[in-house]
């Protein structure tokens, strides 16, 4: 390709290499320009499923710069030397290869997690009613419903519920998810609690939506009741997930929110862990070709985590790309016992 060739990007915005260079650049910095615009160019789906697409924006948040400072940077036109911010992108860049080369993102799996969990998703979206699901830490229950959102855009919105998450903070941050219009008593305010609930009330009714409070267990006393005078007065579902703790605090009258369980149409037990089977399935996902005493190990040291799983094949494949090792069950047991300190294990 010539020095100053185009490149043409795959989706709107194209950009093309800097004609005209700010004399602040080393003829080493407009290379790194040059290959970070490839970067932006070649693949702005990152991997489908994941990650989502490249941009300029996102660059700059991964970064800890502003939009604008990197747009200048590669726009060639940046005022004084650039070599710190572009070795921070492509630093970036490296980490992200890395992360991909190891494993960085589990495959989604149906495992018997992920289908409870669509089946509470579906269930309270077509109801429009409550869905509870509950599953201690670990087990994937965020995995699933991150996917279920990806797989309904538009009509699936998903919140994280915090420990500092009451009423305000709640109906503050759906307003800005949403865009919902808020009439404020006051030009200097975004809005009260009546002013913010009332706008999202407006906002959500007609609408087929599912609202999802992941993490509904750590939130504050007053947040469930605003969603279900949400889902009441808007006719939307919501499905509320959490661990354990999140069942006493809806199921009945003497639960802290006893209103809401008499609108629940679904409410499977509580998930305690994933199966032998969902870990066969996820570690095939990963490892097609897996003998038996790998599947044995694996599941031998994750105490029925997901999640403990995930970080385990991510250490035996980056023990097995650094030491040119193959894939077995001694292998799987040592990563799982001298990189994470797991306990168990034997063949």
């Amino acid at each position: 390709m010539p020095k100053d060739a185009p490149i043409a990007h795959t989706q709107s915005g194209a950009k093309r290499y800097p004609k005209d260079w700010s004399a602040a650049y080393s003829d080493d910095d407009k290379a790194k320009v040059r290959q970070l615009l490839d970067w932006l160019a070649d693949g702005q789906v990152h991997k489908p499923g994941y990650r989502n697409q490249r941009s300029e924006a996102k660059l700059a948040k991964a970064i800890g710069k502003t939009p604008s400072t990197v747009n200048g940077v590669l726009a060639g036109n940046y005022p004084s030397p650039p070599t710190k911010h572009l070795n921070a992108m492509l630093g970036y860049l490296e980490r992200e290869a890395d992360r991909d080369e190891a494993l960085g993102t589990m495959p989604v799996v149906e495992t018997s997690v992920y289908k409870m969990g669509v089946l509470v998703c579906r269930k309270a979206h077509a109801g429009r009613d409550f869905g509870i699901l509950s599953a201690e830490v670990g087990t994937g229950k965020t995995t699933v419903l991150k996917q279920y959102e990806a797989d309904n855009p538009g009509s699936v919105m998903r919140v994280r519920g915090t420990p500092d998450m009451n009423a305000p903070v709640l109906c503050r941050e759906l307003v800005e998810r949403t865009g919902a219009h808020v009439h404020k008593s006051s030009k200097y305010s975004g809005g009260t609690k009546s002013e913010m609930l009332r706008g999202l009330i407006k906002y959500f009714s007609g609408r087929d939506m599912l609202l999802i409070l992941d993490e509904a267990d750590k939130v504050q006393d007053s947040t469930l009741e605003y969603i279900r005078t949400i889902s009441d007065e808007a006719e939307i579902g919501v499905v509320l997930a959490g661990t354990e703790r999140l069942r006493p605090m809806v199921e009945g009258d003497q639960g802290r929110h006893g209103q809401i369980s008499s609108r629940v149409g679904f409410w499977p037990p509580v998930i305690r862990s994933i199966t032998r089977a969902d870990s066969d399935l996820i570690v095939r996902a990963c490892y097609p070709d897996a003998e038996d005493e790998v599947l044995d190990a694996c599941w031998q040291m994750i105490s029925g985590k997901a999640r403990v799983l995930g970080k385990l094949l991510r250490n035996v494949d980056e023990a097995m790309r650094s030491h040119d090792l193959p894939l077995t069950g001694e292998l799987v047991i040592k990563a799982g016992q001298q990189l994470m300190g797991l306990k168990g294990g034997r063949l």
